[in-house]
């Protein structure tokens, strides 16, 4: 075999063992991805089953006596006419909270939660990460089953915000009303849109265009930066003006002085906020701090929040002596 020979078989092995290196790398990538859909595919699984349970839920209730037919509007009419939960306000009453663990086993995040959160009373709640901070409000929001106790919401929405807010596809004015879609809204209307998008800092997207509110775009979500996106859910929240909102890292893209803006715009509204937030700054705007422990006891504390002119002082108290009327 010539010289030229062997140079010319060294570089086909070489291509071979490049593309084999590839192929390889492809397989591990793979591997992940299935994994990720796997996940995909049982949590829509499990939403699939709330939903029969809900459906299959109404159906008996129907057929059952005329009195007790209780309106499917209200996610709360059965436990308000029964009068175990105070109208109009969030509870808690001893909520514990597990994750699935790959092994099949479940690992308590929290352990018998007791909370009332009447209007007014703004909640922070703190924590490392995976102490259970979202999942408290996927049991709130009736998107996982608490492993004890249970949960009551009030009979008015809670509006929810999270990290990444999801946007439409369609106008402006649709990424402010949704989940609202209106085909032919008033004047009034798009003044309130204008003055919410204004009041979450969002004027430069609606001065960039014309048309205004009925400016398109394909995909929002890439028009638009972090801050911007975030910026956009706050507007949904100060047009909708909801009593009850849960602010789920609502503003980690925002800069601090930003965040701090639109966290006193909301205390003007009349809503009442829960907020997951690792920036202590956002204490002076709460009443009360709920911290998770995250060590795999279930343990929480809480901290009555005072602001004042030097800062926040912060108290820790005894959950059984908790006054949360007194944030009325």
């Amino acid at each position: 075999m010539s010289q030229a020979d062997r140079i010319s078989e060294f570089r086909s092995c070489e291509v071979l063992m490049l593309k084999s290196g590839g192929a390889f790398s492809e397989c591990m990538l793979l591997t992940k991805n299935l994994e990720v859909l796997s996940g995909y595919t049982s949590r829509i699984g499990e939403l699939l089953e709330s939903l029969g349970d809900g459906k299959r839920g109404r159906k008996e209730e129907k057929q059952g006596e005329e009195d007790k037919v209780l309106p499917s509007m209200s996610p709360t009419a059965k436990e308000l006419k029964e009068g175990v939960p105070p109208p109009n306000c969030i509870e808690f009453k001893g909520v514990t909270v597990g994750a699935p663990e790959p092994s099949g086993k479940t690992r308590v995040l929290i352990r018998e939660l007791d909370l009332r959160v009447s209007p007014g009373l703004n909640v922070l709640v703190t924590g490392p990460n995976g102490a259970g901070k979202t999942s408290i409000f996927r049991v709130l929001a009736g998107l996982w089953q608490p492993l004890a106790g249970s949960t009551s919401r009030p009979v008015d929405p809670i509006m929810w915000l999270p990290q990444d807010p999801y946007l439409v596809t369609g106008t402006l004015r649709d990424q402010v009303t949704y989940p609202m879609l209106l085909r032919n809204p008033s004047e009034e209307v798009d003044a309130r849109v204008r003055n919410a998008l204004l009041e979450a800092g969002l004027k430069k997207i609606l001065d960039r265009s014309t048309v205004g509110l009925d400016q398109v775009c394909k995909e929002w979500r890439n028009e638009l930066s972090g801050g911007e996106r975030q910026r956009m859910a706050f507007a949904r929240l100060f047009f909708h003006n909801p009593k009850f909102a849960v602010l789920d890292e609502a503003t980690s893209a925002i800069n601090a002085e930003g965040e701090l803006s639109l966290y006193s715009k909301l205390l003007k509204t009349q809503c009442t906020i829960f907020s997951i937030a690792h920036r202590t700054a956002l204490r002076k705007f709460h009443k009360l701090e709920l911290e998770f422990a995250g060590d795999g006891s279930g343990g929480y504390t809480f901290y009555k929040l005072d602001a004042n002119g030097s800062g926040v002082t912060r108290v820790k108290v005894d959950s059984s002596k908790l006054d949360m009327e007194d944030a009325e």
